[in-house]
């Protein structure tokens, strides 16, 4: 906490807080990281569901294939 002169009356102070210059790049490197994290997770979740479809299609292939060989 701080006081500081009021712009409209020189004779009024107001008290201040400020944030630290610390706890703020703190704050920014625990935004990156989160960011970084978040990132991550939402490109192995895109991976896996692009693997779950890929082996519904394998599947799926496999039936055709396989009912195409009874018939024969």
């Amino acid at each position: 906490m701080r006081s500081v002169r009021s712009y409209s009356d020189h004779n009024i102070y107001k008290e201040l807080s400020e944030v630290s210059p610390m706890l703020t790049k703190v704050m920014a490197e625990l935004d990156d990281v989160v960011d970084q994290e978040q990132q991550e997770l939402e490109a192995k979740n895109k991976i896996l569901s692009d693997l779950r479809h890929l082996e519904k299609v394998v599947k799926q292939k496999i039936e055709e294939i396989e009912e195409q060989l009874d018939k024969l």
